[in-house]
């Protein structure tokens, strides 16, 4: 039996509803429409982003879970940004396909050293 992670059982961990939507558009490289509560709560926002990861901020003290995505709507340019689930109100897969080279020099890291979470084919 493998040891317990911790903060698998934190609530640092628990998932959106959509969740298996954000996988779904994860592995098919489809574009979301995410729709999330602004850092205060008070704004409603609307973004079309490409879905990134599902961890904690890699540089940060508070390890909680967040979504992260690549904003292909921000202003004023296209970013990457990451959220926590209870910031999110709905995530939905649309039919649009990203090109995960788009965004790969935000995540220069990744595209070395896991291209496989980029593309679910290789």
């Amino acid at each position: 039996m493998m040891p317990a992670d911790d903060r698998f059982f934190s609530f640092s961990y628990i998932p959106h509803r959509d969740h298996e939507e954000f996988l779904f558009a994860q592995r098919e490289q489809r574009k979301l429409m995410l729709s999330f509560f602004s850092k205060g709560g008070r704004d409603h926002e609307l973004r079309l982003c490409a879905p990134i990861a599902f961890e904690p901020l890699r540089r940060s003290r508070d390890q909680s879970f967040r979504y992260h995505f690549f904003d292909f709507t921000g202003e004023p340019n296209p970013h990457p940004m990451a959220l926590s689930p209870d910031q999110i109100f709905r995530m939905k897969a649309t039919s649009d396909h990203f090109n995960p080279m788009q965004f790969a020099r935000y995540y220069p890291d990744r595209a070395e050293t896991a291209p496989d979470e980029f593309d679910p084919r290789h």
